[in-house]
């Protein structure tokens, strides 16, 4: 995982909130916690990760995928209109490679694999399987397992609002602590984008960043 000149690395000033992974004149790399919209909603901005940056570096923060509020995990921000449009392409052409961590309270087969391609609709701040709706499609692959739990790593073809709590809710079984789609109560919703790899957009160097997690169940 590339690291940081020492001054560079870190939380963002005045947010004990937002880790920093890497950071140059182009790209901000961050480890957002749950519990934080990445940009402002109708009720305002104030407290996003967009926000925060904003304040911090004092220059516009553009976002290029976004993560759900109550997941955690790796986002890439580009510092210019022009770089997030590089990094826009470069996800819609999948050469940006996004992986998560889920867990699921159904137990399924160790090793298992599959890929779920159900259409979604989105409106009024919630998802759900609409043959009419926008095509999506997410991998997944049952990576540990103990009593009626079950680990998966997932990755995105498509990026749709809630698409892995949505696709895996409607095929193999809600999430933990996914109130919002009929999750098992728990602490914190037990969703979160572990691993990051992209080209830079200027330097065109191959990033490769991950990070750790408590998701782990066996």
């Amino acid at each position: 995982m590339p690291l940081l000149p020492p001054s560079r690395a870190g939380s963002i000033k005045g947010s004990s909130r937002l880790e920093i992974l890497f950071e140059d004149d182009w790209i901000l790399v961050i480890d957002k916690p749950a519990g934080q919209h990445t940009q402002g909603t109708a009720q305002g901005d104030a407290g996003s990760v967009i926000a925060e940056a904003e304040e911090s570096f004092g220059r516009q923060i553009r976002i290029v995928h976004r993560l759900d509020r109550d997941a955690s995990g790796l986002l890439v921000l580009a510092k210019n209109k022009r770089v997030a449009g590089m990094l826009g392409r470069a996800l819609a052409e999948h050469l940006i490679y996004r992986e998560y961590r889920a867990v699921v309270g159904v137990p399924l087969q160790l090793q298992s694999k599959g890929c779920i391609e159900k259409a979604l609709k989105w409106s009024g701040g919630r998802c759900w399987v609409d043959p009419n709706g926008s095509s999506a499609k997410t991998n997944y692959e049952v990576i540990g397992r103990t009593g009626a739990r079950s680990e998966l790593a997932v990755t995105l073809e498509t990026g749709r609002m809630h698409q892995i709590r949505v696709h895996l809710a409607a095929t193999l079984g809600p999430i933990e602590g996914d109130r919002k789609y009929g999750g098992a109560p728990a602490d914190k919703l037990a969703l979160r984008a572990v691993r990051l790899d992209l080209e830079h957009p200027h330097t065109g160097q191959k990033l490769s960043f991950q990070v750790t997690h408590d998701l782990t169940i066996l």
